[in-house]
């Protein structure tokens, strides 16, 4: 269904973006055009088949959108070759093309014309589109008031009416809430038992493991492995989680396929241990001290805080969700998983428009990498900061 061979794909930055062809031929007749030539991707080759689901990790500047975008037939590589047999259907940048001064159902009829469907379709379909995204309420708002993950609902809810030989998704299971994801990850498994080839991205290890049959590895453009059994993609991921712990130590450590050591798996071992440890005593607490429900309401109702980010993953979060909603709470953003560092995401939630309500606390949910989403978190925003655990104990109090 999809074959990549020796695919190598450049960016061109400089001064040559802006110029004409004019100013372009006399620039390259006097030796002094600026023009930077950047690999985004280079040498990387794979094949997947019919009903595969692909996944391709490494940090931030791997490449991963760039090979999606080229597999889309968005930009053609420079060397090698790509091709895909059958309908490709990506979704890469949810929030594209739409209008911030028209209202939802005028949205979707003018995202749903861009995407090829008649008016008739979208006619019997905007209700459903609406519903699954959880908006019906909101349908007569402007775009620009929604917030982001209501955005990203939106747009998942509209690519989704399509049944598409091969899918491209870039991150865009992590859109919403948990219960969201939940029920977008359900819709794309949907998909996929229908026959569809699917090519994922994602920083979220858990989701690689769950959904994916291969595995591609990429670190600054280039193919570090291509796991194709599932033997291989296990062992790909534990050897990937190696990379991303040295990596936090060490920014300059370079990807590994040495065998797994005893210690390699010793540590993986205790870290799940450790975890399933910290989660049960978290639930037991939860059910056994009615004050850490009414410490961590307080803070809330204290500051008068009712728009919130979440950092950190799934469980934890739909444990407190319904103390949040209780209390009114509305959460405006999650990000999945402690691995990311771009910083865009995570700023764009202190720099809301001046017509939505700016979110007032991040809630970190990730029991284990606390300290790491911490100095993120410190390095990026001003905007406070607390974990699940503090809330409840209520030592928030004194800082």
């Amino acid at each position: 269904m999809v074959e990549a061979k020796n695919v190598s794909i450049r960016y061109i930055s400089g001064e040559i973006q802006n110029i004409g062809l004019k100013d372009w031929v006399i620039h390259k007749i006097k030796g002094d055009l600026d023009k930077n030539e950047y690999w985004a991707v280079e040498d990387v080759s794979f094949r997947i088949e019919k009903g595969d689901f692909l996944g391709i990790i490494g940090t931030n500047g791997a490449g991963k959108s760039t090979i999606l975008k080229s597999i889309a037939g968005i930009l053609p590589p420079q060397k090698g070759t790509i091709a895909a047999d059958g309908r490709v259907v990506a979704l890469l940048e949810l929030g594209t093309g739409f209008d911030g001064e028209l209202n939802l159902r005028e949205n979707i009829y003018m995202r749903g014309a861009l995407l090829g469907y008649t008016q008739e379709f979208l006619d019997s379909k905007v209700d459903e589109i609406l519903e699954f995204a959880e908006l019906t309420e909101f349908q007569n708002r402007r775009f620009k008031q929604l917030s982001s993950g209501m955005k990203s609902r939106l747009a998942f809810s509209i690519s989704c009416l399509v049944n598409p030989d091969i899918l491209i998704l870039d991150e865009v299971l992590s859109v919403g809430d948990g219960a969201f994801r939940k029920k977008s990850e359900e819709k794309m498994m949907e998909i996929i038992r229908g026959g569809a080839t699917t090519i994922f991205v994602s920083h979220s290890l858990a989701q690689i493991r769950r959904l994916c049959n291969k595995i591609l590895w990429l670190d600054h453009g280039k193919q570090v492995a291509f796991a194709q059994t599932g033997d291989e993609v296990r062992e790909l991921c534990a050897k990937y989680e190696r990379y991303l712990r040295v990596r936090n130590a060490d920014r300059n450590a370079k990807p590994s396929l040495a065998p797994l050591t005893a210690a390699d798996k010793q540590h993986q071992e205790d870290s799940s241990v450790a975890y399933y440890a910290t989660i049960s005593n978290l639930f037991l607490r939860m059910l056994s001290e009615p004050e850490c429900k009414q410490n961590f309401l307080r803070y809330f109702k204290e500051r008068e805080i009712t728009h919130i980010a979440v950092y950190g993953e799934n469980v934890v979060y739909q444990a407190v969700r319904e103390w949040l909603r209780e209390a009114g709470i509305s959460v405006d953003y999650i990000v999945e998983d402690s691995n990311r560092s771009k910083q865009n995401e995570i700023k764009i939630v202190p720099r809301r428009s001046p017509s939505y309500p700016e979110t007032r606390m991040f809630l970190i949910a990730d029991l284990y990498n606390a300290a790491t989403i911490r100095k993120k978190l410190l390095n990026m925003t001003n905007v406070p900061h607390y974990t699940v655990q503090e809330l409840m104990d209520g030592s928030y109090q004194s800082s």
